[in-house]
């Protein structure tokens, strides 16, 4: 069943991406972008336990404090995401759930990801990397990382892409591409009240310079002008 919350009018795309929107029933995300369909969650339940912090000030003011409930939630919910070459951008956004993309049909897609200091992933180090076009930067100690979500895996290309959560991300369509429908997993399930949209010059001054392409002007494209909070 779909959120009434987000259903929007469709925008003309390529006929497969058209015929998708209309035949899997997915409605325009708002503030997001792109096109989701609600598909359900698990019927068993977890209780998320509350992480422990130790961010210094500087960095307590980026990272987004999310409410915390000690209300079980269901331990995966899943959906349709797609992109489309009208919508191409799935703008910068603060999970806390782990979230899961599976490519299902198109693409590529770029995919951009953002861990704070002090996640725990960073103490974790990455499986070899297969691809040189999955690089990870890390900078005293944070990380920004690029992965294209697609197909041409002697290319380096990942047909799934895992986020943990407590992490920012964003999603772009690669040039030449008319879309790209995914599978979306996030676990434990997807609530409003556990995700931030946009970020600002907070966020670029942490992650500018952790990578070759994470330059303050791109930065403030995966955010996006609408999403921008203008903090300083």
């Amino acid at each position: 069943m779909s959120n009434p919350s987000l259903v929007g009018q469709p925008a003309s795309t390529s006929s497969r991406a058209d015929f998708l929107v209309k035949t899997l029933g997915l409605t325009y995300l708002p503030k997001e972008s792109g096109y989701i369909g609600i598909l359900g969650r698990s019927c068993h339940n977890v209780t998320v336990e509350q992480q422990p912090t130790s961010h210094k000030p500087e960095e307590a003011a980026v990272i987004p404090s999310l409410p915390y409930s000690s209300e079980p939630l269901a331990a995966q919910s899943h959906n349709y995401y797609m992109l489309t070459s009208d919508h191409p951008m799935n703008y910068l956004h603060f999970l806390a759930p782990d979230d899961t993309h599976i490519l299902i049909e198109g693409g590529p897609v770029e995919y951009y990801t953002f861990t704070p200091p002090g996640h725990p992933s960073l103490s974790i180090s990455d499986p070899p990397s297969l691809t040189p076009s999955s690089t990870s930067v890390q900078k005293s100690p944070r990380a920004a990382k690029k992965t294209i979500l697609g197909r041409d895996y002697l290319a380096g290309q990942v047909p799934i892409i895992s986020v943990p959560g407590g992490c920012w991300k964003a999603l772009r369509l690669c040039e030449g591409a008319e879309y790209a429908l995914t599978a979306n997993v996030l676990a434990p399930e997807f609530t409003e009240d556990r995700v931030k949209i946009g970020a600002g010059q907070r966020f670029v001054d942490m992650f500018k310079g952790c990578a070759e392409w994470a330059t303050e002007e791109f930065l403030q494209t995966l955010i996006g002008a609408e999403n921008w909070t203008g903090e300083t």
